[in-house]
């Protein structure tokens, strides 16, 4: 959000015109893709979607781990 609100408040004024850099890595071999083009899209489609299913994730009351014991737990 802090890039996104950035560029929409500042970025004509210092000329940062969005560019799609990562998902081509992602996806090199997939030249039907359709890539964000503006930061708008990239948060519509990219970013909302990413941050509603972390979020789903961390807070779903069904996953519990029942075995797990933190006393017992080795990284």
């Amino acid at each position: 959000m802090a890039v996104y609100n950035f560029v929409k408040e500042y970025g004509d004024q210092v000329e940062l015109p969005y560019r799609e850099t990562l998902a081509q890595c992602l996806y090199p071999d997939d030249a039907t893709r359709q890539f964000p083009t503006s930061y708008e899209e990239w948060m519509r489609k990219q970013v909302v979607p990413a941050a509603t299913s972390y979020y789903y994730y961390w807070t779903d009351p069904e996953l519990v781990f029942a075995d797990w014991d933190p006393r017992g737990s080795h990284m």
